[in-house]
């Protein structure tokens, strides 16, 4: 089944406070139906399948991917593909740290 391919790029300036303690992508690149799912593929790997809350605690919003000041999505150019292929399930397809 084909999919979309996604580019996610910061948007907020390095110093930004909103930043916290999330690392930083220069980008990703996430197969997935839409931007939205695009988003929260990169928030499930970035806060980990193995991170659980403890009482009360909700992990809604731990990861920087779902914030749209920090982070913007995009559709991927085809010249941008490469050897990526919109083949698959949904995934981190490859990332750049910042």
């Amino acid at each position: 089944m084909a999919l979309s391919l996604w580019k996610i790029e910061p948007i907020a300036r390095a110093e930004d406070p909103r930043w916290l303690d999330h690392p930083r992508f220069e980008r990703l690149v996430v197969r997935a139906e839409t931007a939205a799912e695009a988003r929260q593929i990169a928030a499930a790997e970035e806060i980990g399948e193995d991170t659980d809350a403890v009482g009360n605690e909700s992990l809604g919003d731990a990861a920087g991917f779902k914030d749209e000041k920090l982070y913007r999505v995009m559709p991927l150019a085809d010249e941008e593909r490469g050897t990526l292929s919109p083949e698959g399930r949904p995934a981190v397809l490859s990332r750049l740290a910042g």
